[in-house]
């Protein structure tokens, strides 16, 4: 046993150091790829980056669907800059709230992919179960659409493109799920 430490040692004497350290970065990176499995979904960060990158023009935006936990449809249109609920003219809406809700879209942020896994969207409220799907269309198309699920803190929550099953954690809030209401959207 002693004849063979001693081999270790002469062979640990012989090498250069450099090589060493080229060799303990080797394992190391090694360590990394086969553990830490760098490319899954599972908390990768996105510093900040705009969720809806080059789609959306809010400006351009005329209308609005939101479906929410019942059966129930929110369809907001927008005609001559006034928004009206249900294509009802006896339904003004808020205006000032409507552009702010669209520029929090805007601005979302994607703060980290929490999860690419199909069988966890419930858990996050990110599908047509337990979130709320957003649908924003301008004249010709759908240029948005998102489901809205749980707030993950003070300031975050969980959305999901329909289009993608990564999970990501956002900022600002965009819709408290337990609260919203179509009056937030309706002139008091």
């Amino acid at each position: 046993m002693k004849n063979k430490f001693d081999e270790y040692l002469s062979v640990l004497g012989k090498i250069n150091p450099i090589k060493a350290m080229i060799i303990l970065f080797m394992i190391l990176s090694l360590f990394i790829l086969v553990f830490e499995q760098p490319g899954s979904f599972e908390s990768k960060q996105k510093k900040g980056q705009r969720f809806f990158v080059s789609q959306l023009k809010v400006e351009e935006i005329v209308d609005i669907d939101i479906y929410g936990l019942s059966d129930e449809v929110v369809n907001l249109k927008k005609s001559n800059n006034i928004w009206k609920l249900n294509n009802e003219n006896l339904v003004l809406l808020n205006t000032e709230f409507i552009e702010e809700f669209l520029g929090k879209i805007y601005s979302l942020k994607e703060e980290l992919i929490v999860s690419n896994n199909p069988e966890k969207q419930s858990l996050y409220a990110v599908n047509d179960k337990f979130g709320l799907r957003i649908v924003l269309r301008d004249q010709d198309k759908d240029v948005v659409d998102f489901y809205v699920g749980k707030i993950t803190g003070l300031d975050s929550q969980y959305v999901r493109d329909t289009k993608s099953n990564n999970v990501l954690q956002i900022t600002p809030i965009l819709l408290n799920l337990s609260e919203f209401s179509v009056n937030d959207f309706i002139n008091n």
